[in-house]
């Protein structure tokens, strides 16, 4: 999988499972429309910044694990997400981890 850019995905507005792992995705952009979408796998890729999501606030599951992300943020918006991965990132700092809210 050679995917650089996330595009091409207008008329999915209905699209619920979106996986785009293992590929050369740098940033997240051009979801804002897919609003239904639940589960998003985003794993093994080069992203290095959270964000693109705010619209997505039926999102359940986010795997943005083995990327470039340096710190969590974009997800205030995601109220029904339940599993989030990020390992195998770049966050150091203890205090992005302390962003996210206690279940």
């Amino acid at each position: 999988k050679n995917i650089l850019k996330i595009d091409n995905l207008v008329g999915f507005e209905r699209l619920i499972k979106l996986q785009l792992d293992n590929n050369i995705i740098e940033r997240i952009e051009n979801l804002g429309h897919l609003v239904s979408l639940e589960w998003l796998d985003l794993s093994f890729n080069n992203i290095a910044q959270i964000t693109g999501l705010e619209s997505l606030t039926s999102l359940t599951n986010l795997s943005l694990f083995s990327n470039r992300v340096t710190q969590l943020g974009g997800l205030d918006t995601l109220t029904k997400l339940q599993v989030l991965s990020v390992g195998n990132n770049l966050i150091t700092e203890q205090s992005s981890v302390m962003y996210l809210r206690p279940f």
